[in-house]
């Protein structure tokens, strides 16, 4: 049984929603549901360090966030899920993933302790992109381009941020929504029309639907609940572009309005 139909297996209990709520609260209601059902599922972000699971065969140990320890006869491996960070002792500790290219590269140029950062690839959770952007404090702006969080999102100017929300579908929208600290989750469902809120509303609803399951429709183009992953990378994506597009018209602007050399 794949995980999927596992996390669907018990028919959950639907919430009663309020004919007469307003839509906001409906919406709170779904992502309230919806983030349940993925923390029970998983239980490697929910649960503290130490034994996740023990069998016959096999244990599995949560070391810190995103890194494991998976021990049996003859074998004792490490598994991370994605960068983390954390302070310790007043110091800053983790693991950071980056491809073999991007490490050779800040070893060959004699980058500082900042350069690695900036080439690696950044942790998902707040608290630890706090501290990958503290690490980051004085890369230079040549350093290798890494793809933006959502949660940047707080700092762009509101019309970025509107233009960023026109230019994704809904159904990244609403993983993206999922996903957010409570910060970013208001700050972006203020930001969304009438239109666009039932919109989410009526994608959320069916994220909470067992007939989403990717197995049963393969073809489909929308992220199902636990391919979240995906969908995060998408919009990531296309944050980095649409930076990318900003600056190539604010730098085209600038030169517009330099003074042109008057003729001798």
């Amino acid at each position: 049984m794949s995980w999927f139909r596992r996390l669907f297996r018990r028919k959950p209990k639907q919430t009663e929603f309020d004919p007469v709520a307003p839509p906001s609260q409906r919406m709170s209601e779904l992502l309230r549901e919806l983030r349940g059902r993925l923390e029970r599922f998983l239980v490697t972000r929910s649960r503290p360090a130490g034994l996740l699971k023990e069998t016959r065969d096999w244990k599995l140990s949560k070391t810190n966030e995103g890194l494991f320890r998976l021990d049996a006869d003859g074998v004792s491996v490490l598994i991370t899920t994605g960068s983390f960070l954390v302070r310790k002792d007043d110091r800053v500790q983790g693991l950071l993933r980056m491809t073999e290219t991007a490490l050779c590269w800040a070893l060959s140029t004699d980058q500082k302790v900042d350069g690695f950062v900036a080439a690696s690839e950044p942790p998902p959770q707040a608290a630890s992109m706090q501290l990958y952007d503290e690490l980051r404090g004085l890369a230079k702006d040549g350093a290798r381009e890494r793809l933006p969080s959502p949660e940047e999102l707080l700092r762009w100017p509101p019309f970025d941020v509107d233009q960023m929300i026109a230019r994704n579908s809904p159904n990244t929208l609403v993983h993206v929504l999922l996903h957010a600290g409570p910060q970013l989750e208001n700050f972006l469902r203020g930001r969304l029309s009438r239109r666009l809120e039932a919109v989410l509303i009526e994608e959320l609803e069916s994220l909470n639907f067992p007939g989403s399951n990717p197995d049963l429709n393969p073809h489909s183009r929308r992220r199902s609940l636990l391919q979240f992953e995906l969908a995060l990378a998408e919009f990531r994506q296309c944050m980095q572009s649409y930076r990318r597009e900003a600056e190539f018209r604010r730098r085209r602007e600038a030169g517009k309005r330099l003074p042109v050399a008057g003729r001798s």
